[in-house]
């Protein structure tokens, strides 16, 4: 019996505007999604400064949950330039010391100024 593949996407919140959201809201309605039982933490969503930083820390607390509890086989993590950079760049330092691959995708017409 094949061993069903994991993997662990982290983003921005899906109800938020931009492409990063439109995007894993479109792969979320592919096979892939199901095929490879693909579990989503949103470390972003628009609002506030506040909002921001408590919907950070809560990714952060879910992020580390998946990690432990639902060990994933691979972590995608979408980021941009900024402040989603260097958050993102927490979670992948997170994800090697658990010794999960991880796949940074980085969204963003503007990154190679950043």
């Amino acid at each position: 019996m094949a061993k069903h593949r994991r993997a662990l996407w982290v983003s921005t919140s899906t109800s938020t505007r931009g492409g990063i959201a439109t995007f894993v809201r479109t792969v979320r309605e592919t096979p892939l999604w199901h095929q490879w039982h693909i579990r989503h933490v949103a470390t972003h969503r628009n609002g506030s400064v506040a909002t921001r930083v408590v919907a950070f820390g809560m990714g952060l607390l879910n992020f580390l949950f998946e990690l432990v509890f639902h060990r994933p086989d691979v972590v995608h993590i979408h980021t941009s330039s900024n402040g989603s950079f260097f958050r993102k760049s927490l979670l992948l330092w997170i994800a090697a010391v658990f010794r999960v691959p991880i796949v940074m995708h980085v969204h963003g017409s503007e990154f190679e100024t950043f």
